[in-house]
């Protein structure tokens, strides 16, 4: 019965180390999620700031063409490159959202792949938390014996 005791507590041991390691991972975890959160509130910025400039590059590009085609002929030149620069913005402007929309999309799937990581851990947490109980409850039972 000592020898049963004195497992039983050791079994204890290592369990409320494990059960502190996985406490420790859950506020790891935890961290992780709030970092993503915040990355992916900045990239919501980043994409609405990227909007705004979209607005602003429409209007200066509109503004612009009026201006050439008041100068005709003489400024036919400018307008295919002022054509040209309209191209690479458009292009650029579209990586640029394309890359924004994904980096907010693989932070949300982070985010999500951790709180499932939480959710897993809280559950091992409750097993170890049950075992933990049993195993008290045995060595309580050992010693009123």
């Amino acid at each position: 019965a000592s020898q049963d005791r004195e497992d039983k507590a050791l079994q204890l041991g290592r369990l409320e180390g494990e059960l502190g390691h996985l406490r420790a991972e859950a506020v790891r975890l935890k961290e992780d999620v709030q970092s993503l959160h915040n990355k992916n509130e900045e990239l919501l910025k980043e994409k609405a700031s990227l909007t705004h400039s979209e607005s602003a590059l429409k209007v200066k590009l509109v503004e612009s063409d009026e201006a050439h085609r008041a100068a005709q002929d003489g400024f036919e030149s400018q307008i295919s490159g002022l054509k040209q620069s309209e191209a690479y913005l458009q292009d650029l402007l579209a990586t640029t959202r394309a890359a924004a929309a994904e980096s907010a999309h693989l932070a949300e799937q982070g985010a999500r792949a951790s709180l499932e990581s939480i959710e897993s851990l809280n559950g091992e947490i409750e097993r170890v938390k049950t075992e933990l109980a049993n195993i008290s409850a045995e060595l309580a039972n050992l010693q009123s014996e």
